[in-house]
Formats: C-alpha cells, sequence, structure tokens
C-alpha cells in the first residue's frame, strides 16, 4: 500500500505501521485508554455475475460496481455527543438485491465502556433472475453488543420471513447456518464470528458467497461489528460458542522518514496460522489523518472501497474486498 503524507514536515513512516497495527504495549506501559468501537452497513454489494443471460432484468455478465448502502460508524475516544445513524428507503441495486428501507445505528460510550452496532433491512429480495428474486426476506437485522461485563454478542439479530430459493428458513435458525443454492452461491445465515483480535464479534443477518460459474463475490445484509478496551486494558472477550482466528499481522514501512507530500510505501502480511483455511472477506485498515490513500496493490487486490474519514481522529479507512482469496494453513498474503 502506497500513502502520502499531508502536512507534517516529516513523519516517521514506522510510526504509522505502529498506528495502524493492533497495539501490544509492554508490561510496564501505560494501558490503552478504555473505548470501543461500532459499525454497521445496510447492504454490502460486490458481485460479478459471469454467465450471459441474453433476457433484459436476468442475470447475465454484469460486474456490478462495489457499494455500500446505509454506513453508520462511531469510536471512543473522543466521546461523541449521540450515536451516529443512517436511513435509506427504497434501496435498488438490481440484479443484487433491493430494498424498501435500510437502517443502522451505530454508538461508543467511553464511560462504559460499551459499543453497539446495528442493521436493519426491510422487505428485501436478493439475486433476481428474469425479474424473479431467488432470495427474499421481511426483516433481517443483525447486531453486535460488546461491553466490560459480559461477553460480546448478537442479542437483537432477527430474521424474520426469510426464504431462500423457495426454502422457508425459521426465525430460530442457528447462527452460521449454511444453505446451499446449487449453481449459484451458499448462503450463511445468521453468520457470526469475532474481530481479529478477539476482543469483540462481528455479525452479518445474511452473507451470500458467489462462488460458481455464474456468480462471484459477496453480497452481505445487515452487517454489524463492535468492540471495546476496558478500563484495566483488557479487551472484552470471545463471544460464546466461538473461536478467536488465527492469523497474524505484520507491517513494515519504506522509507523510514518522509517529509510532507512525499510517498510511503508499506507492505501488510496476513499470516494463517490455524489448521483451517481462512476464508477472507474483507480487510480493514485505518490511516493516521497526516496521511492520504494513494494506491494499493498485492494478494487481496488494488480496488480499495473509497476511503472516508470515519473516526474520531478524522482518519481514513482503507477497505478491500477480495474475491475468492483464501489464505491455507501457514500461509501468508
Amino acid at each position: 500500500m502506497r500513502v502520502r503524507t499531508r502536512s507534517l514536515a516529516g513523519v516517521s513512516a514506522l510510526a504509522l505501521a505502529a498506528l495502524m497495527a493492533a497495539p501490544v504495549a509492554p508490561a510496564a506501559a501505560q494501558a490503552a485508554p478504555a473505548g470501543g468501537f461500532a459499525d454497521a452497513k445496510g447492504i454490502i454489494v460486490d458481485l460479478t455475475v459471469l454467465t450471459a443471460v441474453p433476457v433484459p432484468g436476468a442475470l447475465g455478465n454484469t460486474p456490478l460496481d462495489p457499494n455500500t448502502f446505509a454506513t453508520a460508524s462511531q469510536s471512543c475516544p473522543p466521546q461523541a455527543p449521540e450515536p451516529d445513524t443512517d436511513e435509506l428507503l427504497n434501496v435498488d441495486a438490481s440484479p443484487a438485491a433491493s430494498a424498501n428501507t435500510v437502517n443502522t445505528i451505530a454508538g461508543a460510550r467511553c464511560d462504559a465502556p460499551a459499543a453497539v452496532a446495528s442493521a436493519q433491512t426491510e422487505d428485501l429480495d436478493l439475486l433476481f433472475n428474469a425479474g424473479v428474486p431467488t432470495i427474499s426476506a421481511d426483516v433481517i437485522r443483525a447486531q453486535a453488543n460488546s461491553d466490560c461485563e459480559t461477553a460480546p454478542n448478537a442479542e437483537g439479530t432477527t430474521i424474520v420471513g426469510l426464504s431462500i430459493a423457495g426454502q422457508a428458513i425459521p426465525a430460530d435458525v442457528p447462527p452460521n447456518t449454511r444453505i446451499d443454492i446449487p449453481g449459484i452461491a451458499t448462503v450463511i445465515v445468521n453468520e457470526q464470528h469475532p474481530t481479529a483480535d478477539g476482543r469483540g464479534i462481528v455479525v452479518n443477518g445474511l452473507h451470500v458467497i458467489g462462488a460458481s460459474p455464474l456468480l462471484r463475490g459477496d453480497l452481505i445484509i445487515s452487517h454489524a461489528v463492535s468492540g471495546v478496551t476496558c478500563p484495566n486494558g483488557r479487551g472484552s472477550e470471545i463471544a460464546e460458542g466461538l473461536e478467536a482466528p488465527d492469523i497474524t499481522f505484520a507491517k513494515d514501512a519504506t522509507p523510514s522518514t518522509a517529509r510532507a507530500g512525499e510517498t510511503v510505501t508499506y507492505d501488510a502480511t496476513v499470516t494463517n496460522t490455524s489448521d483451517a483455511p481462512c476464508d477472507v472477506i474483507s480487510f480493514y485498515d485505518h490511516l493516521n489523518p497526516v496521511f492520504e490513500l494513494v494506491s494499493t496493490s498485492g494478494g487481496f487486490g488494488n480496488a480499495a472501497v473509497d476511503p472516508v474519514p470515519v473516526r474520531g481522529d478524522g482518519g481514513q479507512d482503507v477497505v478491500l474486498r477480495p474475491t475468492d482469496v483464501v489464505i491455507e494453513p501457514g500461509a501468508s498474503v
């Protein structure tokens, strides 16, 4: 990844790498300040339809522009006066998705500390083929809750009126239920997993994974993630029934010092140290506000979602959504 310094006369690029990496303080160092983060997205579209079907309104030979509908995000410190919210009506991302209403809310408090993110999508239809949706639902709600008293959890997550390829899915479907649509995609219902450092939880109401001759990429309906750092420096515990992912993350930057306007290149390496393959859905990194993104390249692709200032420090989030990237046990990207 290449970044450019904005206005400082000189800045350490290695400090940049340290800022963006998960902090690991020595025993004598002061614990990180208490706080939290929350992020919610209503609909995330990152799909390419590969098979040509010459019927108007049908899936076929259509690379769809990556897009995210209804985003709310908040972190502390500093403490925001109220939660961040977003709402969209009559969302049309055909042929991938359509929805009547999409709502998101994200709130993080330093004094508790606690963080909650939720995304609710109503009256939705997905994967239209000749005008007929393959998936439909009345309500898909994802909620991610984190605090210092209980383990991160998805209480509040709701599935109502879900139908996948004509099959009715019960409202009490267990987390991480996988349903195959032969020749098209795999759908994960009520997807839940820990955040990368195990200190929070990620919840996707629906995660459609296209890995077939017809469809490639990801479609996520109602995404929520939250996490906290508690007053004694520890993070919230692993959510009950989930296992922390065994991955490591390392960075280095060149040059080690840069003046305003100069470009810094840094390499980020993700290694899978577990015994099972790791499907990469998204790669997130945060830039200190003195830097701006120039370009990205490598195993996660070079098409970064437009970075925007979303954190309290005014810095940018860089998001990559690779397609069909799997890190095998012991391998690195």
